[in-house]
C-alpha cells in the first residue's frame, strides 16, 4: 500500500468535517505527494520522513509547516496501528520541538510571520485574477448552502469590488484597509468584521491551493482601525488589541443608542 492510498481513505473515511477534509486534501496534495506520494507505507522508515521534514522546512510557507506535519503524523499514526509498520520518528515527539531541531522557525515580528515561498503553485499563481480565484471559490468554499450564499453576497457586494481585477498575489493589508476604514467610519464595524472574516478564509484556501503563500487578511486586527483606548477595557487588556476589539464589537452601535434616546 502506498502513501497516497492509505491518505484517501484515511481522509475520505475519518469523520472530519468538510473544512478539515478540504484543508487535509490541501496539505497532502501540495506538500506530501510530490515527494512520498508513491513510496510503499512499509518503506517509510526515518531517514526517509526526515528528509521529507526537511523539504518541507525549506520550500512551504511558515504558517503551513506545522499543521502538514501533523497530518503526516496523523497519516504515520494509522499506519503504526494497522501494522504498516512498527514504529515511526515522529510517534512520541513533539512536533514543535522536533522542527525546531531540523531549523524551523517562525519568528514573529509586529505580528507578521515570517513566509516562504511554496514549492507548488497552481497555473498562473499569483497572477491569478481576484474575481477568477474568487468565483471558483464561492461555488466550492462550503457544502452549506446557507453559509456559501451568505459568503458569495459579501464577496460579490464587498470585496468583488475592490479587487476584482487585481492580481491575487499582488492584494495586501493596506489594500484591505483601504475597504474597512470606511466601513468603520460609516458605523458598519461588525458587518466589516465578517467580512473580514470570509476574506481570511478565502485567502487561506488560495494558501492551499498553492497561488499564494502568506494570508494579508490572517489577523483581524491588523486590518482594522482599532483605537489605542476602549472604554470597557481593563487595565490589564488595554494593550491587547484583540480585547479592544471585542470590546468594539459588543458595544452598542451609536445608531442603536440614537434610536432607544428618540425613543425615550
Amino acid at each position: 500500500m502506498t502513501l497516497t492510498t492509505l491518505a484517501e481513505k484515511m481522509i475520505k473515511n475519518q469523520p472530519f468535517t468538510a473544512d478539515t477534509r478540504r484543508d487535509y486534501q490541501g496539505y497532502y496534495d501540495r506538500a506530501i505527494r510530490p515527494i512520498l506520494g508513491t513510496t510503499p507505507v512499509a518503506d517509510l522508515d526515518d531517514a526517509r520522513v526526515l528528509a521529507w521534514l526537511k523539504e518541507v522546512i525549506a520550500t512551504q510557507p511558515a504558517s503551513q509547516v506545522l499543521p502538514i506535519v501533523g497530518l503526516m503524523r496523523k497519516l504515520l499514526n494509522l499506519a503504526v496501528k494497522r501494522r504498516h509498520l512498527k514504529r515511526h520518528c515522529l510517534q512520541h515527539k513533539a512536533l514543535r520541538a522536533t522542527l525546531q531541531l531540523l531549523g524551523f522557525s517562525r519568528i514573529t515580528r509586529s505580528g507578521s510571520r515570517t513566509y516562504m515561498e511554496a514549492a507548488y503553485h497552481a497555473p498562473g499563481g499569483g497572477q491569478t485574477s481576484f474575481l477568477e480565484c474568487a468565483t471558483e471559490w464561492m461555488q466550492h468554499s462550503t457544502p452549506d448552502r446557507m453559509l456559501r450564499e451568505e459568503r458569495s453576497l459579501i464577496m460579490t457586494t464587498i470585496w468583488l469590488p475592490a479587487f476584482g481585477s487585481r492580481a491575487i498575489g499582488t492584494i495586501d493589508r493596506l489594500d484591505i484597509l483601504k475597504v474597512t476604514i470606511p466601513m468603520q467610519q460609516a458605523g458598519r464595524l461588525p458587518e466589516a468584521y465578517r467580512a473580514l472574516s470570509i476574506l481570511r478564509l478565502f485567502f487561506r484556501d488560495m494558501i492551499l491551493a498553492g497561488r499564494i503563500s502568506a494570508n494579508p487578511a490572517r489577523m483581524p486586527t491588523l486590518c482594522l482601525n482599532i483605537p489605542s483606548t476602549v472604554p470597557g477595557v481593563k487595565e490589564r487588556d488595554r494593550t491587547n488589541a484583540k480585547q479592544r476589539l471585542f470590546a468594539l464589537l459588543t458595544q452598542p452601535s451609536q445608531t442603536a443608542k440614537e434610536d432607544r434616546h428618540d425613543r425615550i
